[in-house]
């Protein structure tokens, strides 16, 4: 029920219930009501119904399948190479879907997926296995600047999808606007039309910037001053005279003293779909943090509009990395390894039994959706964001999970209806750029074995965090700039999943479904 829809408010008794924060129910949050009527744009709870294919506003595609990998000799009989084969079908197939027929199939070379409207289909996770005997660094050697170390151990991937995306300038921002706000005032609208993807770039010449993406609080690591630190993406929704209305909030001020303009989006790949397979790797001992020899599944650089769904990953270095995306969903992902598999940790940040390093990453990128995930193993860092906007990780769960704050700024991310499992190191991260977290990580329904007790982490709070509904044993806090924590039980708290409520108070509860 949208908030226009919303009942009035006729007695006491429900009065009282928007005074406590109790709904018919369960229990809501302050940040956004019943059904979002408490919600601000400018306020401390950001908009995240943008993440996932096309804005969530289309369901996942199903292409027509154009030919199977068994047309060009693949056998799928667990010993024969069938990397040959795989090569020449994905060369053969445009425009549609390549399936790929239950069986086992030994893949010795990276594949690479370097065109748009292309899906790698299989019959099942659990039926269309692909087997890796080889390592990337077996197979492209060392990675290029990783110094003493031969790794693989954040990039690359045997199933590697790659495009490159333009940025053509459009106008420049003419005066200032605030978070929140949808209208930009630019030098020029010429050329421009109603329906077109842009991006709102800013700079940071004097380090205002990256103290605006920390709420003020904290300035960002030195290395990041003089360099561009936003690319937000939107949609042109109108335009009258010199602005434009865009399609969503602006998630920080934009400024004319930032280099603020917009750009125009040429995505180099999209409408890449990967689903139904298993990708296994042999059952070795996992060889450490930085010693990654590259026993890497999925890696996608620069794809908007794509999607994963239906893969079980076992025994890799690292699941699925995405970098430089936008709106892409991965859906149904299952990780997990053998015993033989997993190493004892060193003490301190490494310390307990890994069998990787990253298991899902997004570093770099816009408003992708991760949702049904498990995680049946424990990786150094369970889900990773890095230099990440608007991110989702939502439905998932875990033996013991981490919400890995690479540093670079990870700004106004989700974790929603999450299963932590033992609940021993939420908060757990690690990078090279303090600090670790911009503002407005939000995290909402989570359960644990163990009730999360502290906020710090080693490098000390996130500004503006926001924890509602979380198996804790904090107090609750509603400091502005600091952190903001409603005591809700997980099994109380209505609407269970953030962004399925803001998505469905954005399109209605048909398209929302």
């Amino acid at each position: 029920m949208k908030a226009a829809a919303i009942r009035p408010f006729l007695t006491a008794v429900p009065l009282l219930c928007l005074l406590t924060g109790i709904s018919d129910g369960g229990q809501y949050s302050k940040l956004w009501g019943r059904d979002g009527e408490l919600w601000d744009p400018a306020g401390r709870l950001p908009d995240f119904s943008h993440a996932g294919y096309h804005s969530g506003e289309k369901p996942l595609p199903r292409p027509a399948v154009r030919a199977s990998v068994r047309d060009f000799g693949a056998v799928g009989d667990g010993r024969s190479d069938d990397t040959p084969a795989f090569e020449k079908a994905i060369a053969s197939v445009n425009d549609g879907a390549l399936l790929v027929p239950a069986g086992r199939y030994v893949i010795t070379r990276v594949l690479y997926l370097r065109k748009s409207n292309f899906v790698l289909r299989g019959e099942g996770s659990g039926k269309s296995i692909l087997i890796f005997p080889k390592s990337l660094v077996e197979v492209l050697g060392k990675r290029p600047g990783t110094g003493e170390h031969d790794n693989w151990s954040w990039t690359g991937g045997f199933l590697w999808v790659e495009g490159r995306e333009s940025n053509p300038a459009l106008a420049d921002l003419a005066a200032d606007a605030p978070r929140g706000s949808r209208v930009l005032r630019l030098s020029s609208t010429r050329g421009l039309a109603p329906g077109q993807q842009v991006r709102l770039m800013m700079d940071d010449p004097d380090g205002t910037l990256g103290r605006h993406i920390h709420a003020g609080r904290l300035d960002a690591h030195p290395s990041l001053k003089n360099r561009r630190l936003v690319r937000f993406p939107a949609k042109i929704e109108s335009i009258r005279g010199d602005s434009v209305t865009l399609s969503r909030p602006l998630r920080l001020d934009a400024r004319v003293g930032w280099k603020a303009r917009l750009n125009a989006v040429r995505p180099g790949i999209e409408e890449v779909g990967i689903e139904g397979l298993g990708l296994h790797f042999p059952p070795q001992r996992y060889a450490g943090h930085y010693h990654e020899k590259g026993a890497n599944a999925l890696w996608i650089d620069g794809a908007w509009n794509s999607w994963v769904r239906d893969l079980v990953i076992r025994n890799c270095d690292n699941g699925i990395l995405l970098e430089r995306t936008a709106f892409c969903t991965v859906d149904q992902v299952r990780l997990g390894a053998d015993p033989a598999r997993e190493r004892p940790g060193s003490k301190g940040l490494h310390s307990g039994t890994h069998s990787g390093h990253h298991g899902l990453q997004h570093r770099g990128g816009d408003d992708c959706l991760f949702s049904r995930f498990n995680i049946d193993t424990r990786f150094h860092h369970d889900l990773t964001v890095e230099n990440a906007t608007g991110t989702v990780f939502m439905r998932g769960s875990g033996v013991d999970l981490c919400f890995d704050h690479h540093t670079h700024i990870p700004y106004e991310n989700l974790f929603t209806e999450i299963d932590l499992g033992a609940g021993t190191r939420p908060w757990l991260s690690n990078g090279s750029r303090d600090p670790e977290s911009g503002a407005r990580e939000t995290f909402w329904n989570l359960r644990s074995r163990k009730p999360v007790h502290t906020l710090l982490t080693r490098k000390g709070l996130w500004p503006e965090m926001n924890l509602v509904g979380v198996e804790t044993t904090l107090k609750p806090a509603f400091k502005p700039g600091g952190p903001w924590i409603e005591t809700i039980p997980p099994r109380e708290l209505d609407p269970p999943n953030l962004y399925q409520a803001q998505l469905a108070r954005r399109l209605g509860e048909k398209a929302a479904r």
